[in-house]
This record gives structure tokens, C-alpha cells and sequence, in this order.
């Protein structure tokens, strides 16, 4: 848990893992603009706050940027894996559209004599777009450098509610569509118990499906996921006996991670047998959320082919493609 206001709710922010052993670099780029060029882009900010859905302070904030043309700035800091906060920094200098913002956080623990250990980075930019929740102006790269192996993955920063009380939520169904476990190989979730408010206090505790066919299936808790917190759990944490359920489909298989009430990222990770990161890739939305998104943009429609695929994906979640489930 964090201080309360230590982030403004209009203020954008993304959680990365941060992993011990490695040379942990991140990098943003500012992709666009104010977005305040034609008529309809400056009218948005007005629009949202006349339907109830953006606060008027944050109206005038969005035109206050605009009109000076207002660049990002940014401040992070270094937390536990439970969420506790152990540094923070403010950089220095501000970012416009096509400007690379870069830190490389190992650097800054070692030159702090800070004992090297897995946790988290949380990056916070003073400024989003000029939409509904003050999102991203781009996608943060991160990269983790070890001997010989170079793995990283892409998100945007969020401004929306999320896991507080100002939106509750149904729960969070995520899938890993291929998952591997063998002599030389063994692949492990990671997952995020993140929020929009600083003081978030809510543990989240899941359970993990792993499949090797629809029909055939382990399953097992995953454990308690501290708020703010991250943690990782390996197959053969989750599943004693994963190597060998997997063996008949030659080591893969898919997992199935569900809870209710909360709204999770997730991270899939493959390491090697000694532990070594070989790749890691952020999840996208469940497929029973994806199918929602297509039938209110009508493609299940225009295109069968789409719906043919994504109620195919759905089967193999669990869900129905004609069910409503929110993530």
C-alpha cells in the first residue's frame, strides 16, 4: 500500500516487474500529440465532462494542456514485490511528441549501493491524452539483459478506475494459449494485483487451469497476491506432476487463470531448467472479453470468418461466445 494521493487520478501509470540478476531498461516514446488540432479533438474534454464521465478539474487540466502545449513529465520508483515503496525518483527534463524517455533502473539501485532483488517499477507521467481516462500517449518497452538473453515486453499506461471503488468488477479470466514444460524448458505466470487508487488494500487469490486438451485439465490455487503486489509461480509450483501430464501433447499445453471481483494483469514467462529468463509476454484481453468488443463493432457479423475464430478461442477458455463476461 501507498501513500493516499500519491499519484493524481488523471496522472497515467504502469507496473513492470523488475528482475534480480538483470540489467532491467525501460523506454517510452511520446507517439502523439494534444490531439487538439480540428474542432471535434478540443470539444472531447468538454463532451465527456457534460456526460458525467470526466470530473471538471480534469477538463480544465485537459485545455490548461493544450493551450500551453504541456509536455510529459515523469517520476517513478522502486517497489517490493508486496507493494511496499523502497525509492522514488523524479527525472529530470520534460517529453514531446517523438522525444525518448529511457532509465535504466539497475543503474540507479547500484549507484545507490541498493541490494540487488526482485520487485517492481511503477512509472507515473504527469499527463495522458485528451480522452475519457487520460490514457497513454504510447506503449513502454521493457527490456531485461542477461548473459546472452535479451526478453522484454510493451504496455501503455492506464488512468481508468480500476479495482476501486469507483468501478467494481465481475473478475478476470486470462489464458496463456501455450504453455511448455520439458527437460530444457519450464514456463511460469506472473501476476499483477494492480489499481487506480494508492491505497489499494485488497489480496486477490486465483485458480490456475492447465490444459492439455479442452477436456483434460489440472487445477490448482494459484496463492495470495498482495495489493500492489506481483508474484510468479512456476508450472511445477502450481502442478508437482506437470512435466509428466504434459508429456502425451510433447511438453504444451494451455492455462486457464481465473478470479472473481478482481482485475489482474498477467505476464507469461519461459525460463530455462536453471531458472533463466528466456521470453516474457504481456496477456491481452480474454477472448470472451474480445468477443464482447466484436459484436459491439458488429465484425461477428461482417465478417463470419472472426466470429468463426473467436468462438473457436471461447471453447477452449470455457466461455460461450454469446455469454457476456467481463474482465
Amino acid at each position: 500500500m501507498l501513500k493516499a494521493g500519491y499519484w493524481n487520478y488523471w496522472e497515467p501509470r504502469v507496473i513492470f516487474p523488475y528482475f534480480k540478476g538483470y540489467e532491467n531498461v525501460y523506454d517510452f516514446v511520446v507517439q502523439e500529440s494534444l490531439n487538439g488540432e480540428t474542432l471535434k479533438d478540443f470539444l472531447r474534454p468538454a463532451y465527456y465532462w457534460y456526460k458525467g464521465q470526466k470530473p471538471f478539474k480534469q477538463m480544465l487540466l485537459n485545455y490548461w494542456w493544450v493551450l500551453t502545449g504541456a509536455k510529459i513529465k515523469f517520476r517513478y520508483a522502486f517497489l517490493s514485490r508486496q507493494g511496499e515503496l523502497l525509492k522514488e525518483w523524479t527525472h529530470e527534463g520534460s517529453y514531446g511528441k517523438g522525444d525518448i524517455f529511457s532509465v535504466n533502473i539497475s543503474d540507479l539501485l547500484k549507484k545507490e549501493n541498493f541490494a540487488d532483488q526482485d520487485g517492481e517499477f511503477l512509472l507515473i507521467a504527469s499527463r495522458g491524452r485528451l480522452d475519457r481516462w487520460s490514457s497513454s500517449p504510447g506503449n513502454v518497452t521493457s527490456r531485461f539483459i542477461g548473459q546472452g538473453k535479451i526478453s522484454g515486453f510493451r504496455t501503455g499506461f492506464f488512468a481508468r478506475p480500476l479495482n476501486s471503488g469507483a468501478k467494481g468488477h465481475f473478475g478476470f479470466t486470462g489464458l496463456n494459449p501455450k504453455v511448455r514444460m520439458d527437460e530444457n524448458y519450464e514456463a511460469s505466470l506472473m501476476l499483477i494485483n494492480h489499481s487506480s487508487e494508492p491505497q489499494y488494500a485488497h489480496t486477490a487469490e486465483p485458480t490456475v487451469l492447465l490444459h492439455r486438451t479442452p477436456t483434460e485439465f489440472l487445477e490448482a490455487p494459484f496463492g495470495v497476491i498482495p495489493p500492489l503486489g506481483i508474484v510468479e509461480r512456476k508450472l511445477s509450483d502450481l502442478f508437482p506432476n506437470a512435466e509428466e501430464f504434459l508429456k502425451p501433447t510433447g511438453g504444451f499445453g494451455y492455462t486457464v487463470t481465473k478470479v472473481k471481483g478482481t482485475s489482474l494483469a498477467s505476464l507469461h514467462i519461459l525460463r530455462d531448467r536453471q531458472g533463466r529468463l528466456l521470453g516474457i509476454e504481456h496477456s491481452r484481453p480474454a477472448h470472451a472479453a474480445v468477443i464482447r468488443y466484436a459484436e459491439g463493432k458488429n465484425y461477428m457479423k461482417k465478417k463470419p470468418e472472426v466470429a468463426n475464430v473467436l468462438a473457436g478461442n471461447a471453447a477452449i477458455a470455457g466461455v460461450s461466445a454469446s455469454k457476456e463476461v467481463r474482465s
